[in-house]
Formats: C-alpha cells, sequence, structure tokens
C-alpha cells in the first residue's frame, strides 16, 4: 500500500509520532518513545500544552515578583540613585566533560566573549535592585567535530554595600533569573529555559560622584538537568570587572 510521511513532530522530547495517509484514506499513528505519552494524538498535545503553559506561568511569575518588590522598594527609599554597569571577564565550568547530543564533548573551562550590562536602582540604605543581562561562550571539541555554545543569562539582583571611606564600597548580592545555551552545530540539543541562581560578592571603587570601577566574583548554579534531559551545564565559578555609571 502506497503511502507518504505527512510531518514529524515532538512529544514531551523524545516520543515522536510520524502521521501516515495511505491511498485509502486511513490515518495510522506511529508513537516511538517512552515517557507516558499514550497512543492517543489529542493526550499527547494536551501533554504539550500543559508542558507549554507552565513554561510561561514560571517566566512570568519571577518578573511579576521582582516588579512589585521594586515598585515597593521605591517607594519606601528616601533618595535613591539609578545605576548603569558594563562589565567584562570569564565563566568558569565547574564540569567541563559533558555529553550532549549522544557525544561526550571537551570544553575549554574559561569562557570567551564574555560581557554583562545591568542597571540597579540603589535607596539611601546602600541597597540596589536591579537587573542583569549576560552572555560568554564555550568551544569544545568532540570525536566528530569541533564548535561552541553560546549562553544567555537574565537575572534580578540585589546588592547590599557597606561603606569603608568615601571611595571603597564592598558589596554582596544575589540574583535569580533564567537563561539558556545556543549549540553551534545542528542537534538534537535542548534549548529550554532554566532557572539561574546566582550568589556575588565585590568591591566597588567611587572614584567620582557619577563614576566608580568594580570587580567581583560570583557563583553561578543553572538549573539544567545535564545529559538526561540533553542540556548543557554552564554552573561554575565567575570572576569580572568593570565600570559604573551613577544619575
Amino acid at each position: 500500500m502506497a503511502s507518504f510521511v505527512f510531518e514529524t513532530i515532538r512529544c514531551n522530547r523524545s516520543v515522536k509520532i510520524t502521521r501516515e495517509f495511505p491511498l485509502t484514506g486511513e490515518v495510522d499513528l506511529y508513537y516511538f518513545g517512552s515517557l507516558g505519552c499514550k497512543t492517543d494524538l489529542g493526550w499527547c498535545i494536551l501533554k504539550e500544552g500543559i508542558e507549554m503553559m507552565r513554561g510561561y506561568i514560571k517566566l512570568l511569575l519571577l518578573p511579576g515578583l521582582f516588579l512589585l518588590s521594586a515598585l515597593m522598594f521605591v517607594g519606601n527609599a528616601k533618595a535613591a540613585d539609578f545605576v548603569m554597569t558594563l562589565k567584562s571577564g570569564t565563566v568558569q565550568l565547574a564540569d567541563d566533560t559533558q555529553k550532549l547530543d549522544n557525544e561526550i564533548r571537551t570544553f575549554d573551562q574559561s569562557s570567551v566573549k564574555t560581557l554583562a550590562v545591568g542597571w540597579e536602582i540603589r535607596n539611601a540604605r546602600d541597597v540596589g535592585l536591579g537587573m542583569e543581562y549576560i552572555t560568554f561562550e564555550h568551544d569544545f571539541s568532540s570525536p566528530s567535530s569541533d564548535g561552541y555554545t553560546k549562553t544567555q543569562l537574565y537575572l534580578f539582583s540585589a546588592r547590599k554595600y557597606f561603606s569603608m571611606g568615601e571611595i571603597v564600597r564592598p558589596f554582596g548580592g544575589i540574583g535569580l533569573g533564567w537563561g539558556y545555551s545556543k549549540f553551534s552545530r545542528d542537534g538534537d540539543v535542548d534549548r529550554d529555559l532554566n532557572y539561574v541562581l546566582q550568589i556575588a560578592a565585590g568591591v566597588e571603587f567611587q572614584l567620582a560622584e557619577e563614576f566608580g570601577i568594580f570587580i567581583e566574583g560570583k557563583g553561578l548554579a543553572s538549573g539544567t538537568d545535564g545529559d538526561r534531559e540533553n542540556e548543557f551545564d554552564f554552573s561554575g565559578p565567575s570572576l569580572m570587572a568593570g565600570v559604573s555609571v551613577i544619575f
């Protein structure tokens, strides 16, 4: 019986559905995988819809809570400064050998093309709330080919500054957000957004009323599941330096 493949889609990451339309007009469904997707197309689509809704809720809940906190924070502040930051440095991988797309890949431990930009609002109590965008790449080698991963992080941050004279200001902080990594080669690498936790400490040198330089060390912990879900794990320590402009 002659037939042709109309469409191939993924169901719950590893389950594939192939819809074939024989010339008789019958529709045959074939299911591959073992992640619990029943042999019913409607059920499979429903599960995919639920997963998408969970992703949207995860993305919207965090910024909503942060925005509410920021509004309360600014409203209670007697005086506030708006600060822009630009920095660069390196992100070290805690695990530089990872299995992606069913192949072991050895990564350079240090990142390249590392850049971060951010802003924060500091109140009279030297507490700052803001956002930060970080991007970096890690080169890798593997038996089949070489390449790189590009990681992008979107973080909400909170910091406390301590005054040690007019210039030196140590600080500590925490950040929470999400991130994902792109793969330089064609393959079945998962690019889902995952939660990211950041813990940072450093020193800012306020050289003028509107300008400063700083150095900071931080630890990044990603919510990726590694090779179990075919995701790149970018967790590890980081060291960066940059400039801050105070308005």
